[in-house]
């Protein structure tokens, strides 16, 4: 048989959503997805760069885009009111107060702080029926944690029906010139996330 009688066809796709006449930059967006309005249907959430619109403030938004019979244009929900850095921003998604909307996760990347250390944040943006509410610090790290090392996903690891946040961790090359990595959980309370908590260590394998 010839190759292409093994060919199968794809299903037609559907364009849900296009820009248009209004400028928008793909390498200033960074996607999440989650019902984050408890509508019962999968939303996208889209956290936009603005850039730097003054002297020592960064601006940065919150887009969704869905509807009932499928993607709409999308609709800005939040905006900084307070210099908020995009490039510092990993974007993750999960209900953890588990009220059957999809929140936002920010980890966040402060860099330096005064004592020499690596100073990183974690941030979450409840969802609501027409956007979310005000981003809560609800983690600090009170030791160096250095933020481009750290790769945050979101599920219900302890099955309490609230989404915890795990964060695979690259601590670099040991010693003896292996690689170690660790697998760090900050577990839901509802209101806040507890301390993390080390679940795994590849150097003790």
């Amino acid at each position: 048989m010839g190759l292409h009688q093994h060919r199968q066809r794809l299903p037609d796709s559907q364009e849900v959503w296009d820009s248009g006449s209004d400028s928008w930059n793909w390498d200033a967006s960074k996607v999440a997805s989650g019902d984050f309005n408890g509508d019962g249907k999968m939303d996208v959430a889209v956290l936009y760069n603005y850039g730097q619109v003054a002297k020592d403030r960064n601006s940065t938004g919150l887009w969704f885009n869905g509807g009932a019979s499928g993607l709409s244009a999308p609709k800005k929900v939040w905006n900084s009111d307070t210099s908020w850095n995009w490039n510092a921003s990993t974007l993750t998604s999960g209900d953890y107060n588990g009220d059957g909307k999809t929140d936002i996760g920010v980890l966040y990347d402060y860099g330096k702080a005064a004592d020499g250390r690596n100073q990183t944040g974690l941030w979450t943006m409840s969802g609501t029926a027409t956007g979310v509410n005000q981003p809560k610090k609800v983690w600090d790290s009170t030791t160096s944690w250095y933020w481009p090392s750290s790769q945050p996903v979101s599920g219900d690891f302890d099955g309490d029906g609230k989404a915890d946040i795990a964060v695979l961790y690259d601590y670099g090359k040991t010693a003896d010139g292996r690689t170690r990595h660790g697998m760090w959980t900050f577990t839901s309370t509802g209101d806040t996330m507890n301390a993390p908590r080390l679940d795994w260590d590849s150097a003790l394998q």
